[in-house]
């Protein structure tokens, strides 16, 4: 009978190098197909997770960051909008001030002219009527342009429209 035990371990003892480099061959092979490839997880610090579960992390993970882009740029034209709706109060507000003033101008200009007509003794009835008359129509178009800037914001509550 044949002693098999000794005919490997003669050759074993032979071919050393041989059966290590395959004994490691072997036992590589064995550890990579049973252990799973593992990384961080995206959404877990610290904690291990396979490819497959990583990458549902990376495919919600971007998606949820798409929603957060879109919201953003959903706020940031909303803050444009706002910004066009303040800059246009502050022209309107401007355009206010600067007719007010011109209107104070005009009316101080008519009454220091009829003053120093008065003062110089020069009044000319057809002057003082005509500074009068012209002092009348800049308070009369001054107070119809600031009844009808009130009109209108009442019919804007009102849903009109202003029309």
């Amino acid at each position: 009978m044949k002693d098999y035990l000794h005919s490997i371990l003669t050759w074993v003892d032979h071919n050393r190098w041989l059966f290590v480099g395959l004994l490691l061959a072997v036992v590589s092979s064995v550890w990579l197909m049973g252990c799973e490839v593992k990384t961080l997880s995206l959404i877990r610090p610290g904690e291990k997770v396979t490819a497959a579960a990583f990458e549902t992390e990376a495919i919600d993970g971007s998606a949820e960051l798409e929603y957060a882009s879109e919201d953003l740029e959903a706020n940031i034209k909303k803050h444009n909008r706002k910004v066009a709706t303040f800059n246009a109060k502050i022209e309107r507000g401007r355009a206010d001030i600067q007719h007010q003033i011109e209107v104070r101008e005009e009316i101080s200009s008519t009454i220091s002219g009829l003053v120093g007509s008065a003062v110089q003794g020069k009044i000319d009835p057809l002057q003082a009527v005509a500074s009068i008359g012209t002092l009348a129509a800049l308070l009369g178009l001054g107070g119809a342009w600031r009844d009808n800037r009130r009109k209108d914001k009442l019919l804007k509550k009102k849903g009109n429209g202003g029309t």
